[in-house]
């Protein structure tokens, strides 16, 4: 095990587990409902879904980076909630089982 001391001056920023959905991503999403009401999100900056009857799959790239994988059963019921805030960001970092939802500080990307 290594300990590190660092002087009182250093900063350190830890990887921003929060993210802000485009409204671009939003449309995106909102058209993946329409293949798959359930969605995995992957690490990284694409996201895919694929139909139950495995015949349709869609991929997108999008501006926005997934901090960590999480999935989500309901997507139309979470594209709604997040519709009730305003410049919603969504944390992943807490529980694996959660995605907190709150009003954010900055304005959410057109």
């Amino acid at each position: 095990s290594v300990i590190l001391s660092l002087p009182t001056s250093c900063k350190v920023k830890l990887r921003e587990q929060s993210m802000k959905l485009s409204d671009k991503t939003l449309k995106i999403l909102q058209n993946f409902t329409t293949i798959n009401q359930s969605l995995a999100f992957k690490e990284g900056r694409k996201i895919r879904t694929i139909s139950v009857m495995k015949n349709v799959l869609a991929e997108a790239e999008i501006d926005e980076y997934i901090p960590k994988d999480f999935a989500i059963y309901d997507l139309p019921q979470f594209l709604n909630t997040l519709a009730l805030y305003r410049d919603p960001d969504i944390d992943v970092s807490s529980n694996p089982n959660f995605a907190h939802i709150k009003s954010g500080t900055s304005q959410r990307s057109k």
